[in-house]
């Protein structure tokens, strides 16, 4: 039997204990399966196999991560989307209930660094994704309790390290941004949330962490500088207004 056949049988046998209620015999058949994806040097498939044995254990947060990292590698896998929306929905459901979100996006860095500024409160825990050399870290670092600064290159991250080093409520995190789980361990909430993973770049992905992000840590405000974003939406003619409120508008329903 080839490596792909082992791994899918090991998935049907760990999907049959699931639904039998063997659960404890499932997360294994789940975990060998993934060592072995792992060992043939099969990432995706690892990854798959690892989101659907967290949202088995009752860990949808991790499950979210290993879906998130599958579609960094295949942007087109299916399965990796239905687990990312299952372990969103999970999320949204575990979560206490909670009302209100306000959105800010623009295209320019002083406008960015503005908000930072007008939007900060003294007891506030901010995560702010691509935090670079610490430019705007340090505006939010003198007007709030503390700051995760997430960036994932790492001259710019010792640079940023510098630049901050006189505040002693920044923690920074090497790591991509998409890795909700690693930031979760040292904020499981957030007051704001803080997204310039490079302002030029195609706005799906500041999309999608603004998604993920608002669902785990469940922030007041999110702030989006991105180029392409900001200029779709001042391209718009109109809008629907009286559509009926989605996830944006109304996040936490």
């Amino acid at each position: 039997m080839d490596t792909t056949s082992r791994i899918e049988a090991l998935r049907h046998q760990a999907r049959r204990l699931a639904r039998s209620g063997d659960l404890e015999g499932a997360a294994a058949r789940f975990a060998e399966a993934e060592r072995i994806a792992e060992e043939a040097q099969e990432p995706v498939p690892a990854r798959l196999l690892q989101a659907e044995r967290e949202l088995l254990s009752g860990h949808p947060q991790e499950a979210l991560q290993a879906a998130e990292l599958a579609l960094e590698a295949d942007a087109e896998c299916e399965r990796a989307r239905d687990l990312r929306a299952e372990a969103l929905r999970r999320i949204r459901d575990e979560a206490p209930p909670q009302t209100g979100l306000e959105l800010h996006l623009c295209a320019r860095v002083g406008t960015y660094r503005d908000y930072a500024r007008k939007l900060a409160r003294p007891t506030d825990t901010v995560i702010e994704l691509g935090a670079a050399e610490g430019h705007t870290t340090i505006h939010l670092a003198r007007r709030v309790a503390r700051v995760i600064a997430v960036e994932k290159t790492t001259q710019s991250l010792e640079r940023g390290r510098e630049r901050c080093a006189d505040f002693d409520s920044i923690l920074w995190l090497q790591c991509d941004a998409f890795e909700t789980g690693e930031v979760a361990q040292v904020a499981p909430q957030a007051d704001l949330v803080f997204i310039d993973v490079g302002g030029s770049a195609w706005p799906s992905m500041a999309l999608r962490l603004a998604a993920i992000y608002r669902h785990v840590f469940r922030p007041r405000a999110i702030v989006i500088r991105n180029v392409e974003l900001n200029d779709f939406v001042l391209a718009a003619r109109d809008c629907e207004q009286d559509a009926e409120a989605g996830p944006w508008r109304n996040p936490y329903r």
